[in-house]
């Protein structure tokens, strides 16, 4: 599988993950970590068909 690149659009970020549920994990964990926001798994999915948060 190829890997999935996410940009975050709040700080400029790059995420990268091997697959798109490791990929919604990280975009959760980021959105919490680095702004202190929550993310859904819907808004996580849809991060990642955009390429960017």
């Amino acid at each position: 599988m190829a890997e999935i690149s996410v940009k975050c659009s709040s700080c400029g970020g790059m995420l990268t993950a091997e697959s798109e549920p490791e990929m919604v994990k990280k975009l959760q964990a980021h959105a919490k970590e680095a702004h202190n926001m929550e993310m859904s798994e819907e808004k996580a999915k849809e991060a990642i068909k955009m390429g960017h948060t």
